[in-house]
């Protein structure tokens, strides 16, 4: 290997050893595994891909051949990051996370004023409509159907009277109970669409 070569090699193993350094010191401090089966598998994988990567890197500078210089500059790299980096480095994620956040925020209120919420009120304004409209016809139908009763009633036989006064009844009852869940459902959908409104404007 040529003067220029070797100092190639040692830049590399410099640099790759800060790299490993940053990835150990992350995972370390906010992705390790509080049970201990999950960490030792996490620490074996940290492990392994490590050390595959540093090899990978002296068998393209080297054939594969390790040399001690190679490990002083692979050291030397950690030992920088420890000493010189770590802190810079960790308020240049800290902003990056921080930018991420915000963008994710951003995009997530965008959809849901663009997309969810005009969906859900178009909803909400659907559903108002059809029940109204029922709501309509069936007091129309109710309102025919008295006037029928008022016409055959002379014609029709007592026990059938009473039949269909039982049966008119329990038809009434079933008809109320389902458009009382039906306006129960629309106000706790109202009810939830303005809590989340505030959640999302509390967020801003």
């Amino acid at each position: 290997m040529t003067l220029t070569t070797q100092f190639t090699a040692m830049m590399s193993l410099a640099l790759l050893g800060t790299a490993v350094a940053a990835v150990i010191d992350v995972y370390h401090q906010s992705l390790r595994p509080q049970k201990s089966a999950h960490r030792y598998i996490t620490d074996s994988l940290i492990f392994v891909i490590n050390g595959v990567l540093v090899y990978y890197v002296i068998f393209q500078i080297n054939g594969g051949s390790l040399r001690f210089y190679f490990v002083l500059a692979f050291l030397l790299g950690i030992s920088t990051y420890f000493a010189l980096i770590q802190s810079w480095f960790w308020r240049l994620l800290t902003t990056i996370l921080n930018i991420l956040s915000i963008v994710f925020r951003t995009i997530e209120r965008i959809i849901y004023y663009v997309i969810v919420w005009p969906i859900k009120w178009l909803f909400v304004v659907m559903l108002g409509f059809v029940t109204f409209w029922l709501n309509v016809l069936w007091r129309l139908l109710v309102g025919i159907l008295r006037l029928v009763q008022v016409i055959v009633s002379p014609f029709v036989p007592r026990i059938v009277k009473m039949y269909l006064h039982f049966f008119w009844k329990y038809c009434d009852n079933r008809l109320k109970t389902v458009w009382s869940l039906i306006r129960i459902h629309k106000k706790k959908r109202r009810r939830q669409s303005y809590v989340q409104e505030k959640e999302v404007d509390g967020e801003r």
